[in-house]
């Protein structure tokens, strides 16, 4: 038992005195039709070239992944830079090739959008909650109407500071957005309050 799995390892494998040099693929002998051997050098033509040392699959799709570190710049920049040059040569790529942004830029992009969809979903849950308490629909939509203006004052800030908006920012305009409600919602009360007086006089 122990012979017959020797000789079967040898058969699979080349011992290591005959793996050291690519000369000796040529004389790995191959078995023919009629019994016999022939050397390998005798029926193929070897090339050397470059291939890769590993491949790497996504979803079973093989993947190029190219790395780059930056540093004294904001990533939005960055990406501006990459993506001139990059998306004009999606046009002129093979078919079956795609180029995707993947990395922190990936995991920034999808965070904005759940921001976005969170920062939708309270307005429409505070208007809703609004709506019933003031049984009126003008001022809820009044008292919404602050959170456009007080992302006016936020874009100029950025401008002057010249701050780049990240998720720390955008984390910033959800609070100011629940400030601004509070606000506009003492200010319309407040109003609501002087017209109850006034036409009591």
């Amino acid at each position: 038992m122990h012979d017959a799995l020797e000789l079967l390892r040898r058969g699979l494998r080349l011992r290591e005195g005959d793996r050291t040099g690519l000369e000796n693929v040529d004389l790995i002998p191959v078995g023919t039709p009629i019994g016999g051997t022939v050397p390998v050098g005798s029926l193929v033509t070897k090339r050397r070239q470059e291939g890769p040392v590993s491949i790497e699959r996504d979803d079973r799709e093989r993947v190029i992944t190219i790395q780059a570190g930056f540093f004294g710049r904001d990533l939005g920049s960055v990406m501006r830079d990459i993506q001139a040059r990059v998306d004009p040569m999606k046009a002129n790529l093979p078919s079956g090739f795609a180029i995707l942004y993947g990395g922190e830029y990936e995991e920034q992009q999808k965070s904005f959008r759940q921001l976005i969809f969170a920062l939708l979903l309270a307005v429409v849950l505070v208007y809703m909650v609004m709506a019933a308490q003031y049984e009126s629909w003008r001022d809820p939509l009044i008292i919404l109407f602050s959170i456009p203006l007080a992302a006016v004052g936020v874009a100029a800030t950025l401008l002057i500071t010249r701050t780049t908006f990240s998720i720390q920012a955008f984390l910033g305009v959800i609070m100011l957005a629940g400030i601004a409600v509070s606000n506009a919602i003492l200010l319309v009360d407040y109003s609501n309050v002087l017209q109850i007086g006034r036409a009591h006089v």
